[in-house]
């Protein structure tokens, strides 16, 4: 099919000759016109097209695939990957077969009733008070501060990566969560959260304003609170492989995920919320 018709047409009868088009001449004119994505998504989209998609499925006619097809492609990534990548790499592939039908390529996905893996839930790490000191003392000092923020005011990575100087106000002891910084393929893009309720302030104890204001004073540049350099956004993945896995170890905390510092600011294992339980630096 030369280009993309405007109209639906699913309820049609699918037209042969476009059928007889690959995998990969389709999915190129499909990603021109995909839209409504943010970038990090879309990024990671792409990779999953030319990675693990197009490498099983291009050089095929759209019309011949059958469920068959995509069970086995499915069961080979689940080889090779956790159950959520499983997942996300389908959807990318259930999308294009979908928008093949709405444009009456095929007649019918393949991809509907493909059984995928199931997810294992992980389940999230709360830290006592005693047991986040142990680890913010272990960090790399340039991260205490951090580390601390991260779980009273229950950040996710990305948020603590993004979280810049004029997002602070300080002087009424309170953070704005207004910027969202995800490494992407060695590149970090920025953003505002996700949702509505991301984008929300939070209240610090004085103790941690106290840290935070230590941590500004010593902290280089001007645009951005943690990480080597106040000029760039925190990469993520250096921060774990250098100063988040060794704290850790040191601390004897293991297992343990950043994210689990939202899960302990959330609530305490005595099913407290730690915000509210005394700190003391």
């Amino acid at each position: 099919m030369a280009e993309f018709q405007g109209k639906t047409q699913a309820l049609h009868r699918p037209d042969r000759q476009a059928g007889r088009q690959t995998v990969t001449d389709f999915a190129e004119l499909w990603w021109k016109q995909r839209q409504g994505h943010r970038p990090s998504t879309r990024i990671r989209d792409r990779q999953a097209l030319d990675r693990d998609v197009l490498p099983f499925f291009g050089a095929a006619q759209l019309g011949r695939l059958d469920r068959a097809d995509v069970q086995e492609w499915v069961d080979q990534l689940a080889e090779r990957m956790a159950p959520a990548t499983v997942r996300r790499t389908f959807t990318v592939m259930d999308q294009l077969l979908r928008s093949a039908v709405d444009r009456g390529v095929i007649g019918i996905t393949p991809a509907t009733g493909v059984r995928l893996p199931r997810l294992v839930r992980h389940e999230g790490r709360f830290l006592t008070p005693a047991e986040l000191e142990r680890l913010a003392d272990s960090i790399d000092p340039r991260y205490r501060a951090m580390v601390l923020v991260m779980a009273w005011a229950t950040l996710r990575i990305g948020e603590a990566a993004g979280l810049r100087r004029v997002d602070q106000e300080l002087e009424v002891g309170t953070i704005r969560i207004a910027n969202n910084a995800v490494q992407v393929r060695g590149r970090v893009l920025e953003g505002p959260p996700k949702t509505k309720a991301g984008r929300r302030s939070m209240t610090l104890p004085d103790s941690i304003v106290s840290e935070l204001r230590d941590h500004l004073v010593r902290q280089p540049g001007m645009t951005y609170v943690f990480g080597p350099s106040g000029e760039r956004p925190l990469y993520a993945s250096d921060f774990r492989r250098l100063s988040w896995r060794p704290a850790v170890r040191a601390a004897d905390l293991e297992p343990l995920r950043p994210h689990d510092l939202k899960h302990t600011g959330v609530i305490s294992p005595a099913h407290m919320p730690l915000r509210d339980m005394s700190y003391v630096a």
